[in-house]
């Protein structure tokens, strides 16, 4: 993803971007977006790893005070130690909470401050862009932003639901140290789950875990064969193993739906029409309108 090349290569080769019209127009700040659990913030650590930088995770609890004037001192301090431990990445996550448009009726002149002062700083890295932090912001809601802060975030990246291909590599990552029966027909679990985020498939593989750990012990508790596999360890000792079984999946699927709400995916979808940065774009009834899927801490474009 082109978008997000920019921001490592600026902070792996800084020496590219001292001169010419790189060291005047430094890499814009980038908004990721997409509905809850699709592994927005695993996308930022990895960048991180990979830029070696810093990483200042912070969220509005972080900046926000009921006292004037403390959120832009907050603010100041953050860009400060920013530059100091150069490269770094200043990650707003649940952004829409600190950044929420100015015009709403319910901001306080506070909240108008703190966005000021951090336009005042994104701003300011123009001058000193060598040792400029990288800002990066996540939002399940990028239609609440403050069009002031998205002219800052010019580089806008949707991070979409998983399809079924990332889904079925999420699942057997997830199963990688589990023993699964052949009944379980694991590429038609996955194909049942359509709209499943990242997040909801951890829970779901969790959820088929544990009934299978239940089941054990009820049949502990009554006396009965216990279900699993015997299974040689290296060092030559035996250990009971559960084996996960279709029934454990089927239940586990009742209790674990998929959390993305239809309506706020369709909104976001639409904002991504609008003011995406990719050349992709999809209507609004597209099975699936992939950007960028997160598994494992790997970015996957």
């Amino acid at each position: 993803m082109e978008a997000l090349d920019v921001l490592l290569l600026s902070k792996q080769d800084p020496n590219a971007f001292n001169f010419g019209i790189l060291a005047n127009s430094p890499p814009q700040g980038v908004l990721l977006y997409g509905p809850p659990g699709t592994g927005k913030t695993l996308l930022v650590r990895a960048l991180a790893n990979q830029g070696h930088a810093t990483l200042l995770s912070l969220t509005s609890a972080d900046i926000r005070s009921r006292y004037v004037g403390q959120g832009e001192k907050k603010i100041q301090e953050i860009f400060r130690y920013a530059h100091k431990h150069h490269p770094c990445i200043i990650f707003i996550d649940e952004a829409d909470a600190l950044f929420h448009s100015r015009s709403a009726e319910s901001n306080t002149c506070g909240h108008t401050e703190d966005i000021n002062q951090f336009l005042g700083e994104m701003d300011g890295m123009r001058s000193n862009s060598a040792s400029s932090p990288m800002v990066i912001a996540a939002t399940n809601r990028p239609f609440d932003m403050d069009e002031g802060i998205l002219r800052r975030l010019g580089r806008r990246v949707m991070v979409d639901i998983p399809d079924e291909e990332a889904r079925n590599k999420i699942v057997g990552d997830l199963l990688n140290d589990e023993l699964v029966s052949i009944d379980a027909d694991i590429p038609e679990l996955v194909r049942q789950t359509h709209g499943y985020s990242g997040s909801d498939l951890r829970a779901l593989v969790g959820q088929a875990a544990l009934t299978a750990v239940r089941e054990i012990h009820h049949c502990k508790m009554a006396g009965v064969q216990i279900p699993g596999m015997t299974v040689n360890m290296d060092d030559g000792s035996h250990e009971h193993r559960r084996v996960l079984r279709k029934a454990h999946f089927i239940r586990a699927r009742h209790e674990i739906p998929a959390s993305p709400n239809k309506e706020t995916v369709a909104k976001i979808r639409d904002f991504h029409n609008k003011f995406g940065n990719t050349a992709e774009r999809f209507e609004l009834g597209d099975e699936r309108p992939e950007m960028i899927n997160v598994s494992k801490g790997q970015i996957h474009v």
